[in-house]
């Protein structure tokens, strides 16, 4: 499901026409995201949240897999997943397949601040640092 920018009110429309102008930039920083968290979270007990920032141009993401899903058909799903966002032009957008789940937005939607303990599978993992690397 992709977002709909199209109910902003005129008070947003320098920042409209900022993202317009970046927009490029913001599905290129997207892709970049989704491509690695699709990678990452079948690894990671099928979850992970990060964000890709390049050209001042900030996007968050994250891609979980439900909890009974194996290894092998996570990576399907996220890959799946990734087909399906991937045709959105928008700001935000979500992909929901039977057995998975991956998001991206131009607003931080998690929280990850501070250390997180975690309580069995898909605890949360810090993935800044991977993507700047390996987008760089």
């Amino acid at each position: 499901m992709c977002g709909n920018n199209s109910n902003n009110n005129n008070s947003n429309s320098v920042a409209n026409s900022a993202t317009n102008s970046s927009s490029g930039v913001y599905k290129a920083n997207a892709m970049a995201l989704v491509l690695n968290l699709s990678e990452l979270a079948p690894k990671s007990d099928g979850f992970f949240v990060g964000s890709v920032e390049r050209k001042n141009v900030r996007v968050y993401g994250l891609a979980q897999c439900w909890e009974y899903v194996n290894g092998s058909a996570c990576e399907r799903c996220l890959a799946d997943a990734v087909t399906r966002i991937g045709s959105c032009a928008t700001q935000e957008a979500r992909a929901l397949n039977a057995g998975c789940y991956l998001r991206y937005s131009a607003q931080k939607f998690y929280n990850n601040s501070g250390v997180v303990p975690t309580a069995g599978k898909h605890g949360e993992l810090y993935v800044l640092s991977v993507l700047g690397k390996v987008l760089n």
